[in-house]
Formats: C-alpha cells, structure tokens, sequence
C-alpha cells in the first residue's frame, strides 16, 4: 500500500513514461494535484485521488464524494481539471465505470488511461511495486533526472531550492522531495554539492533514451522539412537537435575511433519530435543500414543549450559535454575506458 504523495508521484512518472510533460502543483486546499502541458501545448490540471482497491460495487459511492471537491477545484483554477483514480489493483468492470464518467485511472500494475481535451492515453506503463515506492529512488521520473542533471551541469554550485525549482519549472516541493532522496542516498551534501563521480554513474545508471535508427537525414538546404521536424541549427534560438555520442566526443577530444562514414547520433526535444522525424525520415530497414540514430530526449536541458560546431552553416549543434558522457556510459565494452581518459575543455567540468 503506497501513501497518497507516493501515488501522486507515480502518476507523473506513468505520464512522463507515455511522453508527456508533468509535474506535482505546489499548493494546498482546493487546488489541483498535477499540471500536465498536452501536446498542443495547452495545460491540463489532474486532481488525483488513491484507493487500494477500486472495484464497481464501491466506486459510484466514491466518486460522488469526489466530485464535489473537483468541481470547487475547476471553479477555482478557470482550467479544465480532470479525475485520475490511482489504485494497486482496479478492475476491469471499475475501469468501465471509470472511462465512462470522464475519469482516468491509474491501475499501478501497469496500465494508464487518460482522454482530456488534447490528450488520449489508454497505454502499458512501468509497474509499482507498492514495496519500494517511488520516493525511494533518487532518479525517479523525469523531476529527480531534472535535477540531477542542473546538479551535474554546475557541480560546484551550491543552489537553492527555489532557484533550481525556476530553472527547471518544477514545483519547490518536488525539488525539495528529490534533493531529500538524493541526500538519503549519499549523491549531494547538505549544500547540494555532488558527490563525484558517484551522482553521474548513478544517473547514468537511470538514463534511458527512447530512441530509433533513421534511414535518411534532411540535407542542409532543406529549411521547410528541418523546421518542420524542429532541427533549429540557431543554437540561441530555443531548442533543436544536438549531436551526440561518439561523433561529439571526438569535437571534444574524447579519445573515441571514429570512420567517416560512422552514423551520427542527435537527441531531439521530446517524443513527438521523435515519432515525426521517424514518420518523415523513413525507419532504417536495419541497423547497418542507419543514417542516424535519433534519441528522446529524457530532460529538456539536452537540447536547451547546444554548442556551435565550427562556423560552417551545414554543421550540426553539438550537445554538452555531460550528456556526451551519458551516451558514452551506456557502451559496456569501451565507456568506462574512454571517460577515464577524457577531460572535457573549459568551462566543463568532468564529473565521471
């Protein structure tokens, strides 16, 4: 049995598993659990209620009890709120009754259902084991890699809660939730300095890129499909794709074999920015057979921030030197070798 703010935690990271933006609201009283930013990049409030068991011989007495709070919540917030039932175990007739009066439900074995204005998810999420909740792993969802990445980019830095809640666009109280993770586990001091290496290996350890190999790349001179497909070559000018892996390692002086003909890699902003280029650029037949590999990626940061590569206008931004060394991590063969040779220029700072 998990405890309500567990719960709530494990509805953002079902959510941010299907590729959506989310995060807890840091408020009291009558006001909404979860923000969610939909595809059309309109904001849905979820006000999200836990039960052990949601079975439909209890349900209706429940939700009316609900429903009261939910509509004080809509009025207040002036934006659509919707329902989320978060349970260990709801039935199939539950999720029936559920759907049917608009709300969702998470059933924490592993299914997720939600359909709002802009948004419908009825998808397989990673399980909960109510054993060993959400809180306890320092790198859970997409807040605690949030985080750690701000921690890792500025390894020296003392910082704030609040500030790093700005920076990031979480709620303080979630901040505070994964720095007090991150402190039980010995990855940051009472300052919220890290711990070096252990808080790179350890988020390396969580960093899991959705990714797919791509059979053609857009050339340089084809502006409408690279802004359709949000490559932005402007590295200060909003976000866009940022090379990485063993071609970035190499402009670094990563001491990585790289041929000429070796398949790029690049990060893209987010999952629909994935599944669009995979739509335009065609699947590659095979992996040997690639023009690149594109990754999801896992926070916003990735491709927030770039780094010119030379002054030719056909070459691609590069992503920063830690995210280079997360790709390189995941190689279990040569990683370890190459980051234990490799220092990054200034002003980077090495942190594996």
């Amino acid at each position: 049995m998990l405890r309500a703010a567990d719960a709530e935690h494990a509805l953002v990271d079902a959510l941010e598993a299907v590729g959506l933006t989310a995060s807890l609201i840091d408020s009291a009283g009558d006001a909404a659990d979860i923000e969610v930013r939909t595809p059309d990049g309109q904001t849905l409030l979820i006000e999200a209620k836990y039960r052990t068991l949601a079975s439909a011989d209890a349900l209706p007495r429940q939700l009316g009890q609900y429903a009261h709070q939910l509509a004080r919540i809509q009025t207040g917030a002036g934006k659509h709120v919707v329902g989320v039932l978060i349970a260990d175990r709801i039935t199939e007739d539950a999720r029936a009754m559920l759907q049917s009066t608009g709300w969702g439900w998470l059933d924490l074995r592993g299914r997720l259902h939600l359909a709002a204005p802009g948004i419908y998810v009825h998808a397989d999420v990673p399980p909960v084991n109510a054993n060993t909740t959400a809180s306890d792993d320092p790198f859970a969802g997409r807040a605690g890699l949030e985080v750690t990445v701000e921690l890792l980019l500025s390894p020296a830095q003392s910082v704030g809660v609040r500030s790093l809640a700005h920076r990031i666009g979480r709620a303080p109280s979630t901040v505070s939730e994964v720095l007090a993770r991150l402190r039980r586990a010995n990855f940051i001091d009472a300052e919220h300095i890290p711990t070096i290496p252990d808080l790179f290996w350890g988020l390396a350890s969580a960093w899991r890129p959705v990714s797919a190999d791509v059979a053609s790349l857009p050339s340089p001179g084809d502006r409408a499909v690279r802004d359709a497909l949000r490559i932005n070559d402007d590295i200060n000018a909003g976000t866009g794709w940022a090379l990485t892996d063993t071609t970035a390692a190499a402009f670094y002086g990563a001491p990585v074999g790289l041929r000429a003909d070796h398949p790029a890699d690049f990060y893209v902003p987010d999952m629909r920015s994935l599944r669009r280029a995979t739509q335009v650029l065609g699947p590659a037949a095979d992996p040997s057979m690639r023009s690149a590999t594109l990754k999801a990626a896992p926070v916003a940061a990735v491709c927030a921030e770039r780094v010119r590569n030379g002054e030719s206008s056909e070459s691609w931004p590069i992503a920063r030197p830690l995210f280079v060394a997360l790709d390189l991590a995941k190689d279990p063969s040569r990683g370890r070798e190459i980051l234990a040779q490799w220092t990054p220029p200034k002003p980077w700072a090495r942190v594996w």
